[in-house]
C-alpha cells in the first residue's frame, strides 16, 4: 500500500504567520494514522511547495489534499491544483484533492446552530455574506444552497449577499433598513470579514446582530473530516 500524506491547506496570509485555527485543525492529526501536515498557499511558513517536498523526503506516494477553504474560487480551482500539479511533476507519487469545505452538511449546520442561540423579541432576516469571486458561478450557487438549507431548518428569511461579486452585501444592506441578522461566512476573524463588520457598524450603527465566523469552531473539524470520510479516510 503506498504511504499516503494527508495536506490540510489553508490561505495563509502574505505578511506574517497565520495562525487561525491551525491548533483547531491539528486536533484531527490523532484521528488518522497517515502523515498529516498543514500547508498555506500564501507566505513563507510552511509553504505549500516546502510542506510537499517534506512528505516526499518522507517516502510519501499517494497525497490527499484537503482545501481549508469554503468555496471553489480562484484558489481552489487554479492556484491550489496548479501549484501541486508543478511540485509534483518529477515524482511518480499520486494526489488527490478534494472539495471545499462550503457544501458541507457540517457548515450549513454550524449557522443553523448560531441562528438557534439567536434570542430576539421577532425574527429578523438573516444576511449571509461570502467572500465572492466575479470569475465563477459556482460560489454563489453553494452560498444560494446553505441559505436554503439554513431556512428550511430555521424558518428565518436568508438572504446571500459577497464582499466581491454579486449580489453585493452593501447594497442588499442599504436597501434593507431593518435589523439584521448578519452570519459572514468566513474561516476566520481576518481582514475581510472584520472590513465587512466595521462597514455595518458605521453605515448602521450598531442595530445589527453580527454572528461569529467559523474561526475554531468544532463545525470546522467536522466539515473537514467529512471531506475525509467521503475520501474514504476512517476516523
Amino acid at each position: 500500500m503506498k504511504k499516503t500524506g494527508i495536506v490540510y491547506v489553508l490561505h495563509g496570509r502574505k505578511t506574517g504567520v497565520a495562525t487561525s485555527n491551525v491548533e483547531t485543525i491539528k486536533e484531527l492529526y490523532g484521528n488518522y494514522q497517515q502523515l498529516q501536515r498543514i500547508a498555506f498557499l500564501e507566505g513563507d511558513e510552511h509553504a505549500l511547495e516546502d510542506v510537499i517536498q517534506e512528505l516526499l523526503a518522507q517516502a510519501t506516494m499517494h497525497f490527499v489534499f484537503v482545501p481549508v477553504l469554503l468555496f471553489p474560487a480562484t484558489h481552489a480551482r487554479e492556484d491550489l491544483p496548479n501549484r501541486v500539479a508543478a511540485t509534483l511533476k518529477a515524482s511518480t507519487a499520486t494526489y488527490e484533492i478534494l472539495a471545499t469545505l462550503g457544501s458541507t452538511n457540517a457548515i450549513s449546520e454550524f449557522i443553523i446552530q448560531q441562528l438557534k442561540k439567536v434570542t430576539l423579541a421577532e425574527k429578523r432576516d438573516v444576511l449571509l455574506i461570502a467572500h465572492g469571486t466575479p470569475h465563477f458561478p459556482e460560489p454563489q450557487q453553494e452560498l444560494v444552497a446553505i441559505a436554503k438549507k439554513v431556512s428550511q431548518a430555521t424558518g428565518y428569511q436568508v438572504f446571500t449577499g459577497n464582499y466581491l461579486g454579486e449580489p453585493s452585501y452593501q447594497t442588499f444592506a442599504k436597501e434593507h433598513s431593518d435589523v439584521l441578522i448578519v452570519q459572514r461566512v468566513f474561516l476566520s476573524e481576518g481582514f475581510i470579514a472584520r472590513k465587512i463588520t466595521r462597514w455595518f457598524k458605521a453605515e448602521r450603527g450598531e442595530k445589527d446582530l453580527i454572528l461569529a465566523t467559523l474561526q475554531d469552531s468544532n463545525y470546522l473539524k467536522l466539515a473537514i473530516m467529512e471531506r475525509l470520510t467521503a475520501a474514504g479516510f476512517v476516523k
